[in-house]
Formats: C-alpha cells, sequence, structure tokens
C-alpha cells in the first residue's frame, strides 16, 4: 500500500508544480524586472506558437504602446430646434355674407395652446389678399374667425385656406372655393 499511495502522491505533485510554473509564467512581471534597462529598452514579442500549443496568441508583457489621440476633422452640428408639430385645420365655414358684405371664414386647428394666430389667404389668379387674426381657445381646440370685406375683393371664385401658428404647433387646411357677387 505505501508503494501505491507514492505514485498518487507524486502524480498531485507533479501536477501543483505544472499549475504554479504555468501561473508564475503568465504572471505580469514584478517591479525589480521592469526597472532593468534591457526589459525597457527592446519591445517584447509573444513566443511563436509550437505545434503542440493548442492556443494561437499569447499576451504580450511590457509597456503599452499609444498612438496619437485625433481631433474631430469636422464640428459638432449645432442642436437647431425642432420644427413645430403638425396639427390638423378644418374649415368649417367659408362664404360670402351678404349681410355684412365680407367673405368670412371659420376654422379650428386640432390642438390647445397658450396662443396661437390664424391667417387666411383668399387668392384668385395672381390676386392675394391675406388677413390675420388671433386664434381663441376653447375646449379642446384653437378657434378662428376671419373675415375680408368685400370692397378687398372683386367678383368671382376665390380659394380660401387658413394657416394656424404658434410657438407648440402649426398647420394649414385645405383649400375651398368661395364666390364673391
Amino acid at each position: 500500500m505505501v508503494f501505491r499511495a507514492a505514485p498518487r502522491i507524486a502524480s498531485s505533485a507533479a501536477c501543483a508544480l505544472l499549475a504554479i510554473s504555468l501561473m508564475t509564467a503568465c504572471s505580469a512581471p514584478t517591479s525589480d524586472s521592469m526597472t532593468s534597462p534591457a526589459q525597457t529598452d527592446r519591445p517584447t514579442q509573444a513566443p511563436s506558437p509550437s505545434s503542440t500549443d493548442s492556443s494561437a496568441e499569447r499576451p504580450t508583457l511590457g509597456p503599452e504602446v499609444v498612438g496619437p489621440t485625433e481631433e474631430p476633422t469636422t464640428p459638432y452640428p449645432s442642436a437647431s430646434p425642432a420644427p413645430a408639430p403638425e396639427v390638423d385645420v378644418l374649415l368649417t365655414y367659408a362664404d360670402w355674407i351678404s349681410d355684412t358684405a365680407a367673405v368670412e371664414v371659420g376654422a379650428f386647428a386640432s390642438t390647445l395652446d397658450q396662443s396661437g394666430t390664424c391667417t387666411l389667404d383668399l387668392s384668385r389668379d395672381e390676386d392675394v389678399v391675406t388677413v390675420t387674426a388671433e386664434a381663441q381657445p376653447s375646449a379642446s381646440t384653437m378657434s378662428c374667425g376671419l373675415s375680408v370685406p368685400g370692397a378687398s375683393l372683386t367678383s368671382g371664385t376665390w380659394v380660401a385656406q387658413v394657416t394656424y401658428s404658434s410657438g407648440d404647433s402649426t398647420g394649414t387646411s385645405s383649400s375651398v372655393e368661395v364666390t364673391v357677387p
């Protein structure tokens, strides 16, 4: 029995020594070995893999080489404000009102802002008549009521379109024809 235990102990001791030698070979150099001129004057190289070695590369030990840093060649883009979100603008009426002798247009924007502006463009051929009014907040929309006196318009068919704008949103209605007598 003594002879059987000895090979097991010898085998275990050999494995332990092998593990210690491998850990020692892979550990970083001590501060004493780094102060040697021969160590710092020449670059280190990884040993070439042997035919029995299964690893393709081994880490190198020695000083790290750091290249120059590069500055960006183009400046960072400036932060520009995002465009105001588009809102729906719906014309509720656009017609010639004979009692007031004017084209009257009503519209609302599908938003509720602190304030906003409604702009009515009436166009016919090359003629364009523009009027602006403050939008009025309602329960959940911004309402627009606009009027163009008949004295500013000639007889014929005009095209009406309303644009709503505020610091928070913008939108344009579809076009509607209005006949001026």
